[in-house]
């Protein structure tokens, strides 16, 4: 069953019908190195990793060796709550005491020769040889949320090295500032509060951030203009309020900046 994969197309010997087209098989993007807690305990080990990748064919098994930990297995998982499943099943479901290194990824090295290589373990990386440029996986993403639980999936991303921008997707320069790190986070939330009070409101909602770099240390959020439309018109009216925030530009004035200059905490 190990070398059946899914969307592999079964036919009669005699058949010699296309395969259906579409499938693709599963691509790992998180690694570890599983061992078994107790070298002794291999056999049983290996046959749970080897049932649980019949039952689930996303996860993928290369046999490593240890000098240290013995005999293991590099495991491809499709992301981290894949790794945390299968981590479980095998202490839950086989009662094996497992040992699992740290989560890594697949990384992309230039030589300065022009060779390229997809490396997991570093220890693959060609000796004597100068490295050009190593190149990491990232994602681009739209998180949807209500407002609740904006402040927990804004530190998610952050510690994930998210990478955010400022006042609707545009740096203020005029109230970019140097500030002692004892006092950073109490003038930035001040600030961010003072930019929703004063901003007149938009016809789509408006993420106000200060940030250090490219870390948030705090965050408003002044809410869209609110119209009174019929139900007939409400389906074009979001549509089209989804272009305005696409295309839409928060103009900051000089009034606007005088009114929050002029409060005694940005002195």
């Amino acid at each position: 069953m190990r070398e059946v994969k899914v969307g592999e197309t079964v036919l009669d010997i005699n058949n010699d019908s296309p395969p259906l087209a579409g499938y693709q098989e599963s691509k790992p993007n998180v690694y570890s190195n599983l061992y078994p807690g107790d070298s002794s305990q291999y056999k049983e080990f290996e046959k749970a990793l080897v049932e649980l990748q019949v039952q689930d064919s996303s996860l993928s098994l290369e046999k490593i060796d240890s000098q240290l930990l013995g005999p293991g297995f590099r495991c491809g998982f499709l992301g981290l709550l894949h790794r945390e499943i299968i981590c479980e099943r095998m202490q839950k479901e086989y009662q094996c005491e497992i040992i699992i290194t740290p989560p890594s990824i697949i990384y992309r090295i230039t030589y300065q020769n022009g060779k390229t290589a997809e490396i997991i373990n570093p220890q693959k990386v060609l000796p004597n040889q100068k490295i050009k440029l190593i190149e990491e996986l990232f994602i681009s993403c739209l998180i949807t949320t209500p407002l609740e639980y904006l402040g927990a999936i804004s530190q998610l991303c952050q510690n994930k090295r998210g990478v955010y921008l400022l006042l609707n997707k545009q740096i203020v320069a005029d109230l970019s500032f140097f500030v002692h790190e004892n006092f950073a986070y109490e003038r930035a939330r001040l600030l961010c509060e003072k930019l929703k009070t004063t901003l007149n409101p938009q016809n789509f909602v408006v993420p106000i951030q200060a940030c250090i770099g490219n870390k948030i240390i705090a965050r408003e959020t002044l809410p869209a203009l609110k119209k009174n439309v019929t139900a007939k018109l409400y389906a074009k009216q979001k549509s089209g309020k989804k272009r305005m925030q696409e295309r839409g530009e928060v103009r900051l004035g000089a009034g606007t900046l005088r009114a929050i200059l002029r409060n005694s905490s940005y002195k």
